[in-house]
């Protein structure tokens, strides 16, 4: 395999890897707002 062509395969994988974290993360603030709203905030006794 030449090194462009794993150059390029790299790349693409990164790209994917980068829309997938940003999903997860929307994710994870929508599941944080969900949270806050289900069970409200901490309240320390």
């Amino acid at each position: 395999m030449m090194l462009e062509e794993l150059e390029e395969e790299l790349e693409e994988e990164l790209e994917e890897l980068e829309a997938e974290l940003e999903e997860l993360e929307a994710v994870h603030l929508d599941w944080r707002r969900m949270r806050r709203l289900t069970i409200g905030p901490r309240v320390s006794k």
